[in-house]
This record gives structure tokens, C-alpha cells and sequence, in this order.
């Protein structure tokens, strides 16, 4: 029977480095942690999974051996493993094709945010959905070294770094172009997921 990825697997079963897409259900199935930790590093997040998965099965076997039942802690975290972890990059069908993980990655990150933050303003929205549509539309290519900034869903040239006298200049001459509004900085990192080493 095919599984998640089973399509992109390399027919020697190397990791999956490469992002695929899988249908919308499934991908709404997945921890997101692990979603997110798939796409920023795809060759570690594989390493990761397989430890995990070659673990369980060691953890199976020994007590299958000692006390001839596995308890249901092993067999769950199997499970959740199995299901609720993608076995590369994997990515909504719904989102275009053929970005690379760093913009997937940007992506989840921007609708996870729309998602749970019930304290963005509607400034704070329109960036995102702006930055939302760049990377969809390849406009905006996630990359780790470049930061761009937004103001009221248009990019606009660099302002400064936060604090400083520049950024006060170039935000008050942006509410004097634009309107109020706010300043979103997207910029690519990856905070450290906590996921069960």
C-alpha cells in the first residue's frame, strides 16, 4: 500500500530533500512542528524521523523479548511518527508547485501566524497576505541572508533597524505616502523547534 511521499521517494531510499506536495487533508493532519522542521531542513529532519523510527522498532523488539508486549507509549509514538509527521518536505497541494523549502517553509510560518495570532492588527494582515502572495506567485524567494520590508502590503526600501533614528524617518514618510499602516520585516529564520529529540 503507497504511503505519504511514497511518489517522491528516490527508488534507493535516500531522504527525501526534495519538497512534494501531498493533499490538503493529510497535510492539515501533520504537526506542524515537524512540518516546519521538514521544510527549513530537510536532510536533518529526514536523519531525525528515521532515529525515531529505527528507535521504536529497537524499543518493540526488546520488549516483545523481555516481557513479550510492547507497551502503548512505544506504539503511539510509532503511530504519531507514521502519521502525523511527513517523511520529507511535504507541502499542501493547494500551495503553487516547484518553490523551494525555504519559501514553503515561509509560507506555513505566515499562515500559522494569520491562523493563531488573534492579536495581529489589519496592517499587520494586509503584510502578511501581501508577503503571503509574493512568495505564491515566486515575486519573493525565501532566502535566510535577505530581509525585505513591507508597509501596508507593498515592499518598500529598506527601513533601518528597529530603534533607530532611520527607521522613525523612513515609517513616518510611509504613513505620509501610504496612510497609518504598519512596518512588517520578514526576514527568514528558523526558531528551534521543541520536538523530541
Amino acid at each position: 500500500m503507497a504511503t505519504q511521499g511514497d511518489e517522491a521517494k528516490p527508488a534507493n531510499n535516500r531522504p527525501i530533500l526534495t519538497p512534494f506536495p501531498v493533499p490538503d487533508q493529510q497535510f492539515a493532519s501533520y504537526d506542524d512542528s515537524a512540518v516546519r522542521r521538514a521544510l527549513w531542513d530537510p536532510e536533518e529532519y529526514s536523519k531525525w524521523r528515521e532515529q525515531k523510527l529505527n528507535e521504536c522498532l529497537k524499543a518493540q523488539e526488546r520488549f516483545l523479548s523481555i516481557y513479550g508486549y510492547v507497551p502503548d507509549e512505544v506504539l503511539n509514538l510509532e503511530n504519531w511518527l507514521k502519521t502525523k509527521t511527513p517523511d520529507g518536505p511535504a507541502y499542501p497541494e493547494s500551495e503553487p508547485s516547484g518553490l523551494d523549502h525555504f519559501t514553503y517553509y515561509q509560507i506555513e510560518i505566515l499562515k500559522f501566524t494569520l491562523n493563531t495570532c488573534t492579536w495581529l492588527t489589519p496592517g499587520m494582515k494586509t503584510n502578511y497576505y501581501a508577503v503571503l502572495d509574493a512568495y505564491r506567485s515566486r515575486k519573493l524567494t525565501a532566502d535566510p541572508k535577505v530581509i525585505t520590508y513591507w508597509y501596508k502590503g507593498v515592499q518598500v526600501p529598506d527601513a533601518g533597524p528597529a530603534g533607530s533614528e532611520k527607521r522613525y524617518q523612513e515609517v513616518a514618510k510611509l504613513q505620509e505616502k501610504y496612510g497609518d499602516g504598519s512596518l512588517h520585516v520578514e526576514i527568514v529564520a528558523w526558531p528551534q523547534p521543541q520536538l523530541l529529540s
